[in-house]
């Protein structure tokens, strides 16, 4: 509950910073979904990881209609997104970004976590991203994932 008022709290704080669910503490699971305002979500995600070694989802998280609904995506965005992903471009689907709070997590991971998406808010982040169309995904410029060579058949 603690490391929960304290991620609420510190996201709170920060302009442009919208969190999605109840704000009754008690009743609240140690689950914050957010979005920063101008920034996709999946970039968020890209540069906590990249930049910050902080691993979060992005996306719908299995819950399409829920995330639909709390993000106040109509039909007609709904369907937007789907043509745009039957054109091979998934930049256009709405999401949020989601921490966990576990047992294992400490007072600090917090602050570091809040201090990031602090300056993500603030336009502080040091690289330069691209987006994959197919996927929606981003990441570094000229970074690829050589899944092979770290898990080879």
């Amino acid at each position: 509950r603690n490391l929960l008022a304290k991620l609420v709290g510190g996201l709170g704080r920060i302009d442009g910073v919208e969190m999605y669910g109840s704000g009754d503490l008690e009743r609240r699971l140690g689950v914050v979904p957010f979005n920063i305002r101008g920034v996709p979500h999946n970039l968020v995600a890209s540069i906590l990881s990249h930049e910050f070694g902080i691993g979060v989802r992005s996306g719908c998280f299995c819950a399409q209609n829920y995330v639909r609904f709390l993000l106040g995506v109509g039909e007609e965005e709904s369907m937007r997104a789907v043509d745009g992903m039957i054109d091979d471009d998934a930049t256009g689907v709405p999401g949020m970004v989601r921490a966990s709070i576990g047992l294992y997590n400490e007072e600090s991971e917090i602050e570091r976590l809040v201090s990031a998406v602090e300056r993500i808010a603030g336009e502080d982040f040091s690289g330069r991203y691209e987006v994959d169309r197919k996927t929606g995904e981003y990441g570094p410029r000229g970074h690829r994932d050589d899944f092979d060579r770290h898990f080879p058949a």
